[in-house]
């Protein structure tokens, strides 16, 4: 279990802008979650922004940047075998997802104004 002490180190530690990203990317393939750490904190707020600004909701945007950085875990092992950009890989990540949360808004949408329910509340 972990304690609020370092739970509170961990949002206080310095962000670690000296190592490269394709370093920490290939420490992050390794399961090294200081690394995925580092490179959240250096990658996240501008993410967050973008995201903010183009989805409708804040709470989309913070499942979509946790999700990013799930899959970044995920795949991180392959990213880093292609020697593909980090930058580059997260934000096309970003609006993947951003456009599937935007379908998904829209489906939602059209099956509600189609339901019997619907048409009642129109009369």
């Amino acid at each position: 279990m972990v304690c609020a002490k370092e739970i509170e180190e961990k949002l206080n530690r310095p962000v670690n802008e000296e190592t490269p990203e394709e370093e920490l990317l290939a420490s992050v393939a390794g399961h090294k979650e200081e690394a995925l750490g580092d490179l959240y904190d250096r990658v996240a707020p501008r993410l967050a922004g973008m995201l903010s600004r183009i989805l409708p909701a804040r709470g989309q945007a913070e499942e979509i940047l946790q999700e990013i950085f799930k899959r970044l875990w995920d795949d991180a092992e392959q990213l880093a075998a292609s020697q593909g950009s980090v930058a580059a890989w997260l934000m096309i990540t970003a609006r993947q997802l951003r456009k599937i949360a935007f379908m998904a808004a829209n489906d939602a949408r059209r099956a509600c104004s189609m339901s019997p329910f619907a048409a009642r509340r129109r009369r």
